[in-house]
């Protein structure tokens, strides 16, 4: 064994890291990149999570792949719109394969997950049905990104351990707007989470602005938003869980501007509503549709549409 160390300890650095590679072992690893963003809501300026670790159930065998982050990642979800986000995992290593649910851990400390209204009240947040965690339930593929086991070395190299940064991406979308609901009687918020995800590298973003005269009319308010529903010329409906229910939403600012991130490629109908604060997603809410668009959304390509 004394002959085998000095023998590595003479290679060259490129070698030394092959042999490393060859003498450990041959298990195919992929590494794994979760981000997590939301439709914005409008009485809510503040939604903190705290996470705590992860679990990836694979596809073929059931088995689970689960550990805790080194340091809980508390993220203000009201933060994470229009197109932006916050890691939770940030390049995991783990068996590259097939999975079939992720499962986000998430602290059992109750003043970890808190709710700000845009009057400056704070709240802790009831979670609902998330013992163990933000669950969601896809199938998804961890592709091959490096072979062999992972060492830790104090060598500068220019590979950083094979990783593939375009590839094994996810963006998971918590709908606020149809997960969040109000209980007047105890005065708390529930979080019921509506989820998507997408692979983010093959999702796009869809911008533009909004004609003042699809903002007014007797049934309007001062909460104007853009719901997107799947397929051309959709029947539009609230978000209730029913079909027709949107796929995502988002607020159109003073600006008249309005923003959707991470849509995957597709057919859909944009529509227009301006009594958006109406809208419940526990009740069935009447809203104020003013106008519809259809569009056509490419992977991985952004769209400018301005709805005239």
């Amino acid at each position: 064994m004394q002959v085998f160390k000095e023998s590595i300890a003479r290679l060259p650095i490129p070698l030394f890291l092959l042999t490393l590679l060859l003498v450990s072992g041959c298990d195919n690893l992929g590494s794994l990149t979760v981000g997590i963003t939301d439709a914005p809501t409008d009485d809510i300026s503040s939604l903190k999570l705290t996470f705590t670790g992860y679990a990836l159930t694979r596809a073929d065998d059931d088995k689970v792949v689960e550990s805790s982050l080194t340091v809980n990642k508390s993220i203000d979800l009201a933060k994470q719109i229009n197109g932006t986000r916050a890691l939770v995992l940030d390049h995991l290593s783990l068996p590259a394969g097939e999975y079939k649910q992720l499962t986000l851990k998430l602290s059992d400390t109750a003043s970890d997950h808190t709710v700000t209204t845009k009057d400056g009240i704070t709240s802790n947040l009831v979670l609902d049905n998330m013992d163990d965690g933000l669950t969601i339930k896809k199938t998804f593929l961890v592709e091959v990104t490096s072979r062999g086991a992972i060492f830790t070395l104090d060598y500068s190299t220019s590979d950083e351990n094979n990783v593939d940064s375009t590839g094994n991406d996810y963006t998971v979308d918590i709908d606020l707007r149809g997960s969040l609901t109000y209980n007047s009687g105890t005065s708390e918020y529930t979080l019921s989470p509506v989820t998507r995800m997408v692979e983010t590298s093959k999702s796009s973003q869809i911008s533009g602005t909004v004609a003042t005269t699809h903002l007014t009319g007797t049934d309007c308010t001062d909460s104007n938003a853009v719901y997107l529903f799947k397929g051309h010329d959709s029947d539009t409906d609230d978000i209730d869980g029913q079909i027709p229910n949107p796929l995502t939403s988002t607020l159109i600012d003073s600006n008249r501007r309005y923003t959707l991130g991470f849509i995957p490629a597709g057919d859909y109908t944009l529509a227009v509503v301006c009594n958006a604060d109406i809208d419940q997603p526990d009740r069935n809410n009447e809203l104020a549709f003013t106008t519809t668009l259809n569009l056509t959304v490419e992977e991985g390509r952004d769209e400018t549409v301005d709805i005239d």
